[in-house]
């Protein structure tokens, strides 16, 4: 993210990263009013005042409705048998009750669909496969101990359990304290893997934002209901206030199909604002994503042509930034005067769509070196200078799955 430091207003939890409300954050990062997971960063160019829901907010624990799908027979699934201790990240079951009440009560808005909860490595990279081989996940209380089957995509289901419930079961875990995150996923069956449908979508959002506010206390309900105009967080009308939705994969081209009609939406790189609040649109519309991993290689070329490139730095207190220029089809770069010191950047287009940062623990680039970039991972990269002088700052896009950043003295 550009910047550093958050006033952190409050939290669900003191130790665990679940739905929290911040404050502003500096350089265009967090807004005003944010629901969000403490450690998932969302898109950095988001408007002021916009109440962010990201639904991967969610360290769930379920108990489902008999709505809620089993695992087929045959299923891969990883059969899970653990010991461990309770990962402050995931939720009581009670609390996740909320949840599967709410996917109930509204299943009007998707009569067809199914509720599963998907894992989240918080580290992960997201444009790449994660491998769910032995982590293992169970509900346990002072009574009960039951295994929780993972299938092989890192999805799961849960069924309703009264014991459970009675035991005030919790979730463990074999893995890194606060490492795994899941949220709710809703869908009709029968729809590709890259169509969504509207309804799914609501739906998805009322099983989100009951889990969350059973965790807020009564004032902090009271204030975000005020804000909301009501109760119902998912239909408000208010301006600037948002849900936004994660996806598996960077969408380069999205559309909304109604009555045959389509229309172009924006997505905020892995971030999707779906249009759930447009009382216009009916449940049954499609969206449809053309993720970036089943693009062709000219078609990804021909993408990110279409954008400027903007290298953003702390050297200039997060400008505007200078624009790189082309040097090629493939091949940018741009010069920078830079004194002796750490200095973070990072590389992205002005409304956003585009952002290059680096891998989370590799972010130090040396003078006269290259380093590798990744798509819509917010981590700035530190170039250390010790003469002060002017840096090209280059970028190769030749490939564009391998992005290159590269930092070298001029004079």
């Amino acid at each position: 993210m550009e910047g550093n430091g958050e006033n952190l207003l409050f939290s669900s939890s003191a130790s665990a990263p679940g739905i929290e409300f911040r404050g502003p954050r500096r350089a265009g990062g967090f807004p005003p009013f944010v629901l969000s997971d403490a450690t998932t960063r969302s898109a950095p160019n988001m408007k002021p005042a916009t109440l962010l829901l990201s639904s991967l907010i969610l360290s769930a624990n379920v108990h489902a409705s008999d709505a809620v799908v089993t695992p087929k027979e045959g299923e891969n699934v990883a059969e899970v048998v653990v010991s461990g201790t309770r990962d402050p990240a995931l939720k009581p079951y009670r609390v996740m009750a909320a949840g599967l009440d709410a996917f109930d009560e509204h299943r009007k808005l998707a009569p067809e669909a199914t509720l599963r909860f998907r894992l989240g490595k918080r580290d992960a990279i997201r444009t790449r496969k994660t491998n769910w081989d032995g982590v293992k996940l169970r509900l346990a209380g002072s009574e009960t101990s039951t295994p929780i089957p993972i299938a092989a995509d890192g999805t799961f289901v849960l069924l309703r359990s009264q014991e459970a419930y009675d035991d005030e079961a919790d979730f463990l875990l074999n893995q890194k304290k606060s490492s795994i995150r899941f949220s709710p996923e809703v869908r009709t069956p029968g729809l590709p893997d890259n169509v969504r449908r509207l309804g799914d979508y609501r739906l998805e959002c009322q099983v989100l934002i009951a889990i969350g506010k059973k965790e807020l206390n009564f004032a902090m309900r009271a204030a975000f209901n005020a804000y909301a105009l009501g109760g119902d967080w998912c239909s408000t009308v208010r301006k600037n206030f948002g849900i936004s939705f994660m996806l598996p994969d960077w969408s380069i081209n999205t559309t909304l199909t109604v009555d045959g009609k389509q229309k172009n939406l924006r997505t905020n790189g892995v971030n999707f604002a779906a249009p759930i609040q447009d009382k216009s649109l009916p449940d049954n519309a499609l969206i449809t994503f053309e993720y970036w991993s089943g693009a062709s290689l000219e078609r990804k070329q021909r993408f990110l042509a279409q954008f400027p490139i903007h290298l953003k730095s702390s050297a200039d207190k997060w400008g505007a930034g200078q624009q790189m220029q082309s040097k090629g089809n493939t091949a940018y770069s741009t010069v920078i005067a830079l004194k002796p010191g750490k200095w973070r950047f990072c590389l992205k287009s002005p409304d956003g769509e585009l952002y290059l940062g680096a891998e989370r623990g590799k972010t130090v680039v040396t003078p006269g070196s290259e380093h590798a970039a990744l798509w819509h991972e917010y981590h700035n990269f530190i170039v250390d200078v010790e003469q002060a002088g002017n840096y090209e700052v280059s970028l190769d896009l030749q490939n564009p799955d391998l992005p290159v950043v590269g930092v070298k003295r001029r004079d």
